[in-house]
């Protein structure tokens, strides 16, 4: 979320939701304990200044970084549906439909 804060130029509680697939509610659970959001007339509103976003972000352990090595990676296309029958059921949809006219 802090990452997010620091990018966009004052983001809504909704925007941070959008980019982090984090639920508007648990964001506003979040923030709140940290100062960053308060309650005023029935709206959750963001305090957050580019000084209080670094700040956090300073207190973060560091990402871990994860490599990957590509020689490695082996992947397979899942197997595809059997289209013989696909057409099949297809073709006896369209001919019981015909039929009925």
């Amino acid at each position: 979320m802090f990452e997010v804060l620091r990018e966009q130029k004052n983001p809504s509680i909704k925007d941070i939701a959008a980019a982090t697939a984090i639920r508007p509610e648990d964001i506003i659970s979040a923030l709140t304990p940290l100062g960053l959001i308060k309650y005023y007339k029935g709206d959750h509103l963001l305090t957050v200044t580019p000084r209080l976003i670094e700040e956090h972000l300073a207190r973060l352990p560091p990402k871990p970084r994860l490599h990957v090595d590509p020689r490695h990676l082996h992947w397979t296309p899942p197997p595809a549906p059997n289209g013989s029958q696909l057409y099949k059921s297809m073709s006896l949809k369209h001919v019981n439909s015909s039929k009925r006219m």
